[in-house]
């Protein structure tokens, strides 16, 4: 059985398609190494997409710490530790998305280019 130390480090948003109601999300976490998880979101579903990139990072992270078979039965098992609250690391994780999700609205209301809007959505960053 392995234990695997991960903390959060940084979300950001590496790309963003305001006509295409899309954007990139890059999570950088840290196990043994630094690592990052990218995704595409609908903008619309941003905090459906929460639960989603955690189990993504968590996956990621089982996979590449994953043990060949050995006759032991705890042998193949990973198990994530995380160095911060998992519940704190999803409510940012929503907050960040939910808050690209009404800049969107609140910029098509004021009737912003889209290029204002993608250079103020590409600057959002979230630390833990």
């Amino acid at each position: 059985m392995k234990i695997v130390p991960l903390k959060i480090d940084k979300v950001e948003i590496t790309n963003f398609y305001p006509q295409m109601n899309t954007a990139e999300v890059r999570i950088n976490f840290t196990d043994e190494k630094e690592d990052c998880v990218k995704k595409t979101i609908e903008i619309k579903k941003a905090e459906e997409y929460t639960h989603e990139l955690f189990n993504e990072i968590k996956q990621k992270v089982k996979d590449k710490f994953k043990q060949e078979e050995t006759d032991d039965v705890l042998g193949g098992q990973v198990v994530i530790k995380f160095l911060q609250d998992s519940d704190e690391i999803l409510g940012k994780l929503e907050r960040f998305l939910k808050s690209l999700k009404d800049k969107t609205v609140i910029s098509r209301m004021d009737k912003e280019s889209y290029y204002d809007l993608q250079k103020n959505a590409m600057r959002m960053k979230l630390k833990f």
